[in-house]
């Protein structure tokens, strides 16, 4: 028993230093941004208004500057990372207030004002708005720049084609587990950003014999920049048993019609297979047995 007891109490120590830690590294600090992301839609000559929310959620007073830089992507439908840049369009963008000073769990609104040209193209425009904390006058060595972005996905009102579609959904053929990866790939060839939303619905085949009811797995969703492919992932939980489940996938594009792609996939859990085995083993033995008496 004391031996357990010197065996446990280092183990405990550990534990007790190892949850505050946690508590700490999961408390967010520096200033939030809302909304992160914002859909506009505005006529060529027009003015639009737009309002974000900052808050500074640092101990310190925080110097804050704001700025505009335009965004697109890159990287492939894989990656899709956002690639920052500048162009004459950042100047439709201004801030009412591009310096503001927050003191520690002080909250703030910033307005600023879009000014769409009347020679502006029609379409998709992107533009991230910046929030960027100053760095301490005087410090020496390696300067950190943190930067906080609200992506505001703009569209020029005018001659816009969308144009969307389903490329492809993946599914494990066989899994021994009942969560299951899954994702599709959605094509804009449009000429303004899309707001995909897939929707993955299935059930087991002997359901689908019965005509029982399709259950609903998971929903994808994710902004498809034009002249782009985007991959969206999800999960697929397979709760009704081992068996042959029919999936599909459904997307509904802007320019009208409903995408429904199927795949097919073989849930057979380690224990299942384990019984299949078990159930084969003794037949197998049971007809060599019979056969063995057949011949004596």
């Amino acid at each position: 028993m004391r031996r357990v007891a010197l065996f446990l109490l280092p183990v405990l120590c550990c534990l007790l230093l190892i949850a505050p830690t946690h508590t700490r590294a999961a408390k967010a600090e520096g200033i939030q941004v809302k909304p992160l992301r914002s859909y506009p839609t505005l006529d060529r000559g027009s003015t639009g208004k737009g309002t974000l929310t900052l808050t500074n959620k640092t101990p310190t007073l925080q110097n804050i500057s704001m700025s505009v830089e335009t965004f697109g992507v890159s990287g492939g439908e894989n990656n899709y990372d956002y690639s920052f840049g500048t162009s004459e369009e950042v100047n439709w963008v201004v801030f009412n207030e591009p310096k503001i000073a927050l003191q520690p769990g002080q909250s703030h609104d910033v307005t600023y004002s879009v000014a769409v040209p009347g020679d502006a193209s029609a379409g998709g425009h992107y533009f991230s708005l910046l929030t960027t904390i100053d760095p301490p006058k005087g410090s020496g060595g390696v300067t950190e720049i943190r930067r906080v972005a609200s992506l505001l996905y703009l569209e020029v009102s005018g001659s816009i084609t969308k144009k969307s579609s389903l490329v492809d959904f993946s599914l494990p053929f066989f899994t021994t587990k009942p969560v299951v990866p899954t994702e599709v790939h959605i094509s804009n060839n449009g000429t303004s950003h899309t707001r995909a939303r897939v929707g993955v619905t299935g059930q087991l085949l002997r359901a689908k014999i019965f005509r029982q009811p399709k259950q609903e797995y998971t929903l994808m969703e994710g902004t498809v920049m034009p002249a782009t492919v985007r991959k969206l992932t999800g999960e697929v939980h397979l709760s009704n048993g081992p068996g042959i489940y029919k999936i599909g996938a459904t997307y509904a594009p802007h320019q009208g019609g409903t995408q429904v792609v199927n795949r097919t996939v073989i849930y057979a859990p380690v224990w299942f297979l384990a019984l299949i085995l078990a159930t084969l083993s003794g037949i197998t033995i049971t007809l060599v047995r019979y056969i063995k008496s057949r011949k004596a």
